[in-house]
């Protein structure tokens, strides 16, 4: 497909498949080459440790314990 990117091939998103959703589960489209919407992978990673740990320092709390500190 011609267009005006140095790499001379490029995809198109298949119609057939539908838009694709944001991988933190808000159900937002993305768009191709991204996974998540901008900021979206930073709130899902902090609200996975808010529930598990209840916050960072939970979350730094038990790694040290696990893993040990330098």
């Amino acid at each position: 497909m011609p267009d005006h990117y140095r790499n001379p091939v490029t995809y198109v998103d298949d119609p057939i498949s539908g838009p694709r959703t944001c991988a933190c589960g808000c159900g937002a489209p993305v768009t191709s080459g991204r996974i998540f919407q901008a900021g979206h992978d930073q709130r899902a990673v902090h609200d996975r440790i808010s529930r598990q740990w209840g916050g960072a320092l939970g979350f730094i709390t038990w790694f040290d314990k696990e893993y040990g500190t330098d």
